[in-house]
């Protein structure tokens, strides 16, 4: 009922604009032979051009216009629902990589403990096994040492022994004559003769 009588409002609407204009017009016939008449009809044309567009488009545009927008309206609602679904579920996924990354988090804690604690515990063991380590090279510095000095010393009496051997063997053929050799000889023999 009410699309008929809209249609009918519409009808009697355009009958009324088009004698409005054929009224105002009038002034436009009596000015024909001044020449000035076509700008007038052009307008008027223009109108009635229009006027019969909208009717078109009002009579056989509205359904399919009024279809197209209560489906447009249906899929942007189904979008959006189904945009707020994936939004919950990201959320939610979100939400269990935040606790996947906090109790990652908690296992670093973990073992960054507990590799400190064995990175102090191998410090330690490498510091004794240091110390051992040194104590051991200079025990063995020190035996090096003696065994130098002990050389050094052996080394020191060989050559004073040479040198007051040779003293002696430069000397000793001046101080000793031979009769002193002969008595040193028999001393020898009785010697071995008590013996």
């Amino acid at each position: 009922m009410k699309r008929g009588c809209m249609q009918d409002r519409l009808g009697w609407l355009m009958i009324v604009l088009i004698v409005g204009l054929l009224v105002s017009g009038t002034d436009a016939v009596a000015a024909e032979s001044a020449g000035e008449w076509r700008p007038m009809y052009d307008l008027i044309m223009r109108w009635v051009n229009f006027i019969i567009l909208a009717f078109i488009l009002v009579k056989f545009g509205r359904t399919p216009l009024k279809n197209f927008l209560q489906n447009r309206q249906a899929d942007i609602a189904r979008q959006i629902e189904e945009l707020e679904q994936e939004k919950t579920e990201v959320l939610a996924e979100v939400d269990q990589n935040l606790k996947a990354i906090d109790a990652s988090q908690e296992r670093f804690e973990n073992m960054k403990a507990r590799i400190m604690r064995h990175g102090e515990k191998r410090k330690k063991e490498i510091i004794e096994a240091g110390k051992m380590e040194s104590a051991n090279l200079m025990a063995g510095a020190q035996r090096k040492i003696q065994n130098q000095i002990y050389s050094a010393e052996e080394r020191l009496r060989s050559e004073l022994i040479d040198a007051a051997f040779g003293i002696a063997m430069e000397r000793l053929p001046a101080l000793v004559n031979a009769a002193d050799n002969e008595r040193k000889i028999e001393e020898f023999y009785s010697e071995i003769a008590s013996k």
